[in-house]
């Protein structure tokens, strides 16, 4: 299970090591130096490299810079360094190091002199390598001035030049991921201790490359918390996940869903999930829908069976009700539709059906109406918004969703009684409360940026709570599942042309693949 920080606890444990006298911060820039420079010099030796070239900035993102050039000065490598501050102006461990560099006879052009800036745009062009240490994880306005200018001129030396970052590509928020205005693109980052969060998700991933992690001796005791920790499981752990199938099993015992979902010209999304929900596993599925959804869905899942639905919210509920003295699980909302009959409905579930619920779409629309029934709500609910019906749950925009997805995500959790699963590049998933984990989704393309696709989910997600799966872990390993289904249809039909039944029709696929991995 990989760990990943944000940069703000990073920051937090790297102060509490050096205040505590755990490891002295001169020793901690050392180790970060020396971890980046063994990769700079597999990058030289394995492509032959001559030319490289260093930018380092005002703080210990520099320090790390000026340590990286010093060491390979000794191998007998000279690197053009550049520094983005006026050297006079340099501070405790990064002016120690500065210091050690110029002491071997380095020279650091400061770019703020006039003229520099000119040659160091040369230099870019001509280098074969070059080393952005200029801004680190603090990063939280817009990169301007001399660094935006940098950053521009090493991205523009990318197609000839390998990039490789320092802890973070310059331009990225380590906290979220954003790109503040311009960012670096790396093709390699050398980060320290943990992998930050703002490189685990876009558009920080895309820049940051392939990212090695390098140990520094900070402190284990806060480096095994969780706070500030967001948890990205890998297939094993997706594998141990998986409900066991005992050989006596019956349809009973595998898992009975029922789904709450489709409209009259909005049955595909019943489909959908019915038949996700059985290739996730479940042994019985019956769908709640109107006649006419009934219609298609006996044709298109005809393993499914229904409960058919009339036009008094009360009346349909009293059959769900009734129903689901039989059902262990209940998915609701692709396909209902927002009229006041499907609110009243809604309303009446997450009040009144105390078994484990998912809801999405058009499920979560008509909730945002109602939130104080979600803050009441007793029974297990998972959530499943794209950043769209995120913005209607909490009064923002989509944009401002995506802006800092770690936040929304922790805040809404901290006052709904929920887990949330936020769709997306980087899928987020949360349980209830200021002490739960966060989980990071590793699996998905973009090809799966499709009508339907929720659907499906919601069909994997509420097979694995009908199997008996808490909500968190149905929540953790549905989004993985229907990742894994998803970039396994693309490699056959690419993702430019990946439809939501290709998804659920690979669902086995990823099972299958999972189930080998099981130990």
């Amino acid at each position: 299970m990989e760990r990943i920080a944000t940069g703000a606890r990073m920051r937090a444990i790297d102060a509490y090591t050096i205040n505590n006298g755990i490891v002295p911060g001169e020793v901690l820039m050392e180790r970060a130096g020396e971890g980046l420079t063994r990769h700079l010099l597999e990058l030289i030796e394995e492509n032959a490299l001559t030319r490289c070239l260093i930018v380092c900035g005002a703080g210990n993102n520099g320090g790390d810079g000026y340590v990286a050039g010093r060491l390979l000065k000794q191998q007998g490598i000279q690197p053009r360094v550049y520094s983005t501050a006026d050297p006079a102006k340099l501070k405790g461990d990064a002016l120690l190091n500065y210091q050690r560099y110029t002491a071997l006879g380095g020279e650091v052009r400061c770019l703020k002199e006039e003229g520099v800036m000119d040659a160091f745009r040369r230099d870019c062009r001509e280098a074969e390598i070059i080393v952005d240490a200029v801004l680190g994880t603090g990063i939280d306005r817009e990169v301007g001035g001399t660094a935006k200018e940098v950053i521009d001129a090493v991205n523009e030396a990318s197609p000839h030049a390998f990039i490789v970052a320092v802890d973070i590509p310059s331009g990225v928020g380590a906290d979220n991921g954003r790109v503040y205005g311009t960012a670096v693109k790396a093709d390699q980052t050398v980060t320290f201790q943990m992998n930050k969060f703002g490189m685990a998700a876009e558009p920080g991933r895309s820049c940051a490359g392939i990212v090695h992690v390098e140990e520094i001796g900070l402190s284990a005791e806060l480096c095994a918390e969780d706070e500030g920790v967001i948890y990205r499981p890998g297939p094993e752990d997706a594998a141990a996940m998986l409900p066991k199938r005992r050989p006596d099993m019956n349809k009973g015992s595998a898992g009975k869903l029922m789904i709450l979902a489709g409209s009259p010209g909005m049955a595909g999304a019943a489909v959908l999930a019915a038949k996700a929900a059985y290739r996730s596993g479940a042994g019985l599925v019956k769908v709640a829908a109107p006649w006419e959804v009934v219609q298609v869905l006996q044709t298109a899942v005809p393993e499914a069976t229904t409960l058919v639905l009339g036009e008094d919210p009360e009346e349909n509920f009293r059959k769900i009700e009734e129903e689901m003295k039989q059902y262990d699980a209940l998915a609701a909302g692709p396909g209902l539709g927002q009229s006041e009959a499907a609110g009243k409905l809604v309303r009446k579930v997450l009040e009144q059906i105390e078994k484990p619920v998912v809801l999405d779409a058009d499920g979560i629309n008509l909730a945002a109406k109602m939130k104080e029934v979600l803050e009441g709500r007793s029974g297990p609910l998972i959530l499943t918004p794209h950043p769209g019906e995120m913005g209607r749950l909490t009064g923002k925009t989509p944009e401002e969703v995506n802006r800092d997805r770690l936040q929304i995500v922790t805040e809404f959790t901290n006052e709904v009684p929920a887990v949330l699963l936020l769709k997306g590049a980087g899928t987020l998933v949360r349980g209830p409360g200021e002490e739960a984990r966060t989980w990071l989704n590793p699996t998905g393309n973009s090809g799966m940026a499709t009508a339907g696709s929720g659907d499906v989910l919601t069909g994997i997600i509420g097979a694995l709570l009908a199997a008996g799966l808490e909500a968190e872990e149905s929540a953790v390993l549905g989004a993985c599942l229907h990742g894994l289904a998803g970039d396994l249809a693309a490699e056959r039909l690419g993702e430019f042309s990946l439809m939501a039944s290709d998804i659920a029709d690979g669902v086995s696929d990823a099972v299958k693949l999972l189930n080998r991995l099981k130990t």
